[in-house]
């Protein structure tokens, strides 16, 4: 009765796999055959690239159709991370998919070493991805999101997502690494990121909280969009860069700095610092 009332669908089944680009979609070459209009072809490409178990990753995709393609796919790209197979030779670095084919009846499995995607739900403009002890860390403007593996690392089919933090990063050039934890600019203060000895598991702090939250709160938004860091790591300090300009565009002089923000990591304060205009040919900070 149930085969009567619902026959099965008189279709082909999957005779074997062909891999087209993620961003330019177009099927014709592999398909043999000649179709009408164009594919659908994304608006970017990668602008986030990271490494992590013994992988490439790539994010940070501005996602949004070609006007004028004639195929729109809906597959837009922003929230998704790429990850490469396991880098046994220069050209796995772009194998961001499993080595098997998916079609086959007799090895269709997904390996350990195969390269993939993970949707990172909810994740808006990726800013940058960090390898911080076991986790990958993804820093977008709307929040933090964290990649581990299971008890043997992690593997294409052995993996946790989480979000760990609503606090997103404005800035990418402001997340610095800093011996065993990771800082970041965000709209509201900053941040640090370290993994909890006790749960063994992300922690955020905001470091500006109790010492300089006014200060910082006077910073510009556009100015905190461009600010930069560094470690110095011969006197342990973090160094920020960034505009005190009130005519500040983000534009033609998005790159020039006259203020500086350093945080002292052995005596645990902050010290401002301003660079003074000259007459004329002033020098900045690049």
């Amino acid at each position: 009765d149930m085969l009567t009332t619902n026959p099965p669908l008189s279709m082909q089944m999957p005779r074997g796999k062909f891999i087209i680009d993620a961003f330019i979609k177009d099927r014709q070459p592999q398909l043999g055959l000649t179709l009408s209009g164009t594919e659908a072809q994304d608006k970017g490409t990668p602008s986030v690239v990271g490494s992590f178990a013994g992988r490439v990753w790539y994010a940070g995709v501005e996602s949004a159709s070609v006007s004028g393609a004639a195929f729109d796919d809906k597959v837009k790209y922003n929230s998704t991370l790429f990850f490469s197979q396991i880098l046994e030779t220069h050209d796995h670095a772009a194998k961001c998919y499993q080595e098997n084919d998916p079609t086959s009846k007799d090895f269709s499995e997904i390996l350990d070493t195969d390269g993939g995607t993970i949707e990172l739900t909810g994740a808006g403009d990726i800013k940058k991805i960090v390898s911080l002890n076991n986790f990958l860390i993804i820093l977008a403007d709307n929040g933090i999101w964290t990649v581990v593996g299971g008890r043997d690392g992690f593997t294409a089919s052995s993996y946790s997502v989480r979000q760990v933090s609503n606090i997103g990063c404005i800035s990418a050039d402001s997340a610095v690494l800093v011996e065993g934890s990771l800082v970041y600019w965000s709209q509201a203060g900053i941040y640090a990121l370290s993994v909890d000895p006790q749960s063994q598991d992300i922690r955020t702090d905001n470091i500006t909280q109790d010492t300089i939250q006014t200060r910082y709160s006077s910073i510009s938004i556009l100015a905190k969009k461009y600010a930069s860091g560094y470690f110095d790591s011969a006197q342990r300090r973090v160094v920020w860069s960034y505009s005190g300009d009130v005519s500040f565009t983000g534009l033609s002089d998005k790159w020039v700095k006259t203020k500086e923000l350093i945080f002292d990591m052995v005596l645990k304060s902050w010290s401002p610092y301003s660079i003074s205009p000259l007459a004329a040919n002033t020098p900045y900070i690049m």
